[in-house]
C-alpha cells in the first residue's frame, strides 16, 4: 500500500533526522553513513552539511525520501534542491564580495595595461603617431580610383561612421563586407559622397581600396601606438574593442565583424611580428591586448567574469540567488558555445596564415635577387618593413 509505505518512510525519517543532521554537521565530508533503527538500515548518501547547521535545521518536507527495497533494508535520502557539497545561501559569501572577486581578474588586466602605457610614454625610443585620414596616393584601376577617390581628399566618414585617422578608416573598410559603401570626403572646400566597393584579398580575407595615406613621421608607427600620452593610448584601445562589439550586435555589420575576428593564432603571430620589428611595439600590442581582455571578460556572459558579476547583482537586487542548477546548466551551455566558436576562429586563423605564407614564399623566391653575404643579416628585417 503506497500510503502505508509513505507513513513507514516518514516514521523512520522522523526518528533518524536529528541524528543525520548532527552527523552531517560534525563531518561535512560525509559521503555515506549508515544508521540502524528497529532492525532497518538507514543509508545517508548525500551531504547534508548544506541543509543543516548548528542553528538551523531544514524541515523534513524539503527532503525527498525514496525506498530502495520493499523490505525497508535501505532508504536513500535526496535533497530537493542543490547538489552534493553545495552551500546554503546563509553559508555562501556575500554577493558584493563575489562581485569583487570576479572583477579582480579584469582589474589586473587594466592595471597591467596602465603600467605598460606609462612605461611606453617614458621610453624615448618608442615611436608614436597616427596617419591622417587624407589620401596621398591612389592606385590605378583600384576600388578607390574607380569610386572617384583622389589624392588630397580627406575622408570624413565611411558607411556613416565618422573617421579621424587612417586607422579608423581601415577599420570601417573591414566592416563593409565588400559592399558598395558611401565615403564622405572633403575636397576643394566642399563635402561630397563617393560610392566605393572594397575588394578582398583571397589569402588573408582583408578588404582594401588600394589607396595610401599622406606620409608623415607616423608612417613607421604601429597602429596601436597612437600617442605618447598614456590616456590616449588606453582610450584608443578601448575605442577599438567597443567598435568591434558594436559591429557584433549590428545586423548589417555582424557578418563582416565576425569574419574579422582573430584568435590565439593571429595574436601569437602579431606579437611575434611586433617584437621583431620593435620591442616597444610589442609591449604596445600587449597593452592593447590587455585592455581587450579586460573588456571582454566583463561581458555579462556565463563562464566569464561578467557572468559571475551578473548573477551576484541579481542576488543583491532581488535578495534571492539564481538556483545553482540553473547557473550550472547555463554556464555549461555557454562554455560549449564559446569552445565551439574558439575552435572555428582558430581553424580560420590557421587557414589564413597558411594561405598567406604559401603565397608570400614563392613570390619572394621569384622576385628577390640572391642576397650577398653582407645583405643577409638585414634581409628578414627589411622584408617585414616592406610588407
Amino acid at each position: 500500500d503506497e500510503n502505508t509505505l509513505k507513513d513507514d518512510i516518514k516514521q523512520i525519517f522522523d526518528e533518524m533526522y536529528a541524528e543525520i543532521c548532527t552527523a552531517a554537521v560534525s563531518d561535512p565530508r560525509l559521503g555515506m553513513q549508515r544508521f540502524d533503527a528497529d532492525g532497518r538500515t538507514f543509508v545517508h548518501l548525500l551531504n547534508y552539511a548544506y541543509a543543516a547547521s548548528a542553528d538551523r535545521v531544514v524541515p523534513a518536507e524539503n527532503v525527498r525520501v525514496t525506498l530502495r527495497a520493499l523490505s525497508g533494508s535501505a532508504i536513500r535520502v535526496y535533497p530537493l534542491e542543490g547538489e552534493t557539497g553545495a552551500k546554503s545561501q546563509e553559508e555562501r559569501i556575500p554577493a558584493w564580495k563575489e562581485i569583487l572577486v570576479a572583477a579582480a581578474g579584469p582589474a589586473m588586466n587594466l592595471v597591467l595595461a596602465v603600467v605598460l602605457a606609462i612605461l611606453l610614454a617614458l621610453v624615448p625610443g618608442a615611436h608614436f603617431g597616427e596617419l591622417p585620414a587624407v589620401v596621398g596616393q591612389v592606385m590605378d584601376d583600384g576600388p578607390a580610383a574607380q569610386g572617384g577617390l583622389q589624392a588630397g581628399h580627406r575622408v570624413l566618414a565611411v558607411g556613416g561612421h565618422p573617421v579621424a585617422t587612417w586607422t579608423e578608416m581601415v577599420t570601417e573598410v573591414q566592416l563593409t563586407d565588400g559592399r558598395a559603401t558611401p565615403f564622405r570626403v572633403a575636397r576643394a572646400g566642399e563635402e561630397v559622397t563617393l560610392s566605393i566597393t572594397p575588394s578582398q584579398d583571397e589569402a588573408s580575407g582583408v578588404y582594401y581600396i588600394l589607396a595610401l595615406s599622406e606620409t608623415n613621421g607616423a608612417a613607421r608607427c604601429a597602429m596601436w601606438m597612437p600617442a605618447r600620452n598614456p590616456f590616449k593610448q588606453l582610450a584608443f584601445d578601448a575605442k577599438q574593442i567597443f567598435r568591434v562589439l558594436k559591429g557584433l550586435v549590428t545586423p548589417r555589420e555582424m557578418k563582416a565583424t565576425g569574419k574579422a575576428l582573430g584568435g590565439p593564432v593571429l595574436i601569437a603571430e602579431q606579437i611575434y611580428a611586433s617584437v621583431r620589428r620593435d620591442v616597444w611595439d610589442g609591449l604596445g600590442f600587449l597593452r592593447f591586448l590587455n585592455v581587450n581582455l579586460a573588456v571582454l571578460n566583463l561581458l555579462p556572459i556565463p563562464v566569464l567574469d561578467g557572468g559571475l558579476i551578473l548573477f551576484a547583482l541579481i542576488a543583491l537586487v532581488f535578495r534571492r540567488r539564481v538556483p545553482e542548477k540553473c547557473v550550472a546548466a547555463v554556464s555549461t551551455a555557454f562554455m560549449y558555445l564559446l569552445l565551439g566558436l574558439m575552435a572555428i576562429i582558430i581553424y580560420r586563423d590557421v587557414v589564413r596564415s597558411w594561405n598567406r605564407h604559401a603565397r608570400e614564399v614563392p613570390a619572394a623566391r621569384e622576385t628577390a635577387p640572391a642576397p650577398s653575404e653582407s645583405e643577409t643579416d638585414h634581409a628578414t628585417e627589411n622584408s617585414d618593413e616592406n610588407r
